[in-house]
């Protein structure tokens, strides 16, 4: 028999190890948990890279990102386009058969060659009341958008922050299924900035453009709902979602969270939206499983302009408009916006989002029971076995 086998120290030292493990899943210090389960998902996404898929042959329903080119070449203009450009190009995808039109673009202010504005800025007296009228009579590019847009079901852009208006305006209500001390881990803010009055009006809907980075830059989830003033609201995605869920209401589901009789709870799991149900963390955000930028997503605001595009071609498609050049870290590369938000649109389409099994309890119960069976073989056959189930262990977390 080998000395000190059956020592308390051959217990102990892998013991104390588990301990200190379980402590820094459960209080997270300084983010460092959080550190270490971003690297275990990003590790799995190069590892299990997600194969591109047409959602359309599965879900009837395509997912494209519309490319607007950079520059003085690019056919609606450079950026940001006024608010005729952006008329055009709603009623050509609408021509093409676009089924949802997602506007990823700040359209909260006026478009600078409104007749309108120039009337305001006239001034007041009766020498301009002519010129004032004349201007006040003449089609505005504001208009001309909204009529774009009521031609289609449009999804226009909202900014969440601690500023501004206090509620949706015509905001379907979002049902939470669960607790509502639940909905206070859900990202809060007191106001939200609008687009112009047409474009709101003319809008099948509206939905909040805010992303979650993490704290490394990364964009790991994607939000579906948000809190505004305490009131539920949608983001581009929950307000697609409600959309191709025929109109029903998006709805918050909740599952019990922590240990029966002890801390037991309802925490955010999953939002619907029709025969649409996708997983989601307690914050509201669904964790996007990437494939990376591909061409076959991607549609060519050159070809769209030029008139290429069959009628019909777009038929049963959402279209994501976003600002040109605006990237986005992921865990598997830099990534067009645009692209990011059709990758989210086709996890929830293909059911097929990245999500913890158990999060923070099972992460504890698997180091538990890891560590206990590591201290065994330490103790019983040697440290080298139990290495051998510390890597099998690791091999296996990033197997599901």
């Amino acid at each position: 028999m080998r000395a000190g086998v059956k020592s308390a120290s051959i217990w102990a030292l892998p013991l104390i190890v588990v301990a200190i493990a379980m402590a820094v899943i459960a209080t997270d210090p300084g983010g460092l948990a959080t550190h270490i389960r971003n690297i275990q998902f990003d590790a799995y996404q190069y590892l299990h890279k997600r194969v591109y898929e047409d959602p359309q042959p599965r879900t009837h329903y395509a997912v494209r990102a519309l490319d607007l080119g950079r520059g003085a070449t690019a056919p609606y203009g450079a950026w940001p386009l006024s608010h005729v450009m952006w008329a055009r190009l709603v009623f050509d995808l609408t021509r093409a058969g676009a089924a949802v039109v997602v506007l990823d673009a700040p359209l909260a202010t006026p478009d600078p060659a409104s007749p309108q504005l120039f009337a305001r800025a006239l001034p007041p007296g009766p020498q301009n009341d002519l010129a004032r009228r004349t201007l006040n009579a003449m089609p505005s590019p504001d208009t001309a958008l909204a009529k774009a847009l009521a031609g289609t079901h449009a999804v226009a852009a909202v900014t969440l922050s601690n500023t501004g208006v206090a509620a949706l305006p015509n905001a379907p209500p979002i049902v939470f299924d669960g607790a509502a001390a639940a909905q206070a881990s859900l990202p809060g803010f007191d106001g939200a900035t609008l687009p112009v009055l047409p474009v709101v009006t003319a809008s099948a809907g509206l939905g909040a453009q805010n992303l979650h980075v993490d704290a490394d830059g990364k964009l790991r989830a994607m939000p579906l709902v948000f809190r505004l003033k305490g009131k539920l609201v949608p983001s581009l995605e929950g307000a697609v979602m409600r959309l191709l869920g025929g109109g029903k209401p998006l709805t918050v589901g909740v599952r019990e969270s922590g240990f029966a009789g002890l801390n037991a709870h309802d925490a955010v799991a999953r939002v619907s939206a029709g025969a649409l149900s996708v997983p989601v963390d307690d914050d509201g955000a669904m964790p996007i499983y990437y494939s990376g930028a591909n061409a076959k997503r991607t549609l060519s605001a050159a070809d769209l302009a030029a008139g290429k595009l069959a009628p019909g071609s777009l038929a049963r498609t959402i279209v994501y408009v976003a600002r040109p050049g605006a990237m986005v870290e992921t865990p598997i590369g830099s990534e067009p916006l645009g692209q990011v938000h059709a990758e989210a649109m086709e996890n929830i389409l293909l059911a097929t989002p990245l999500k913890e099994a158990d999060g923070l309890y099972g992460g504890l119960v698997f180091v538990a029971v890891i560590g206990i069976g590591m201290a065994f073989l330490a103790a019983r056959v040697g440290l080298i076995w139990s290495g051998l189930l510390a890597l099998a262990a690791i091999a296996a977390a990033q197997s599901f």
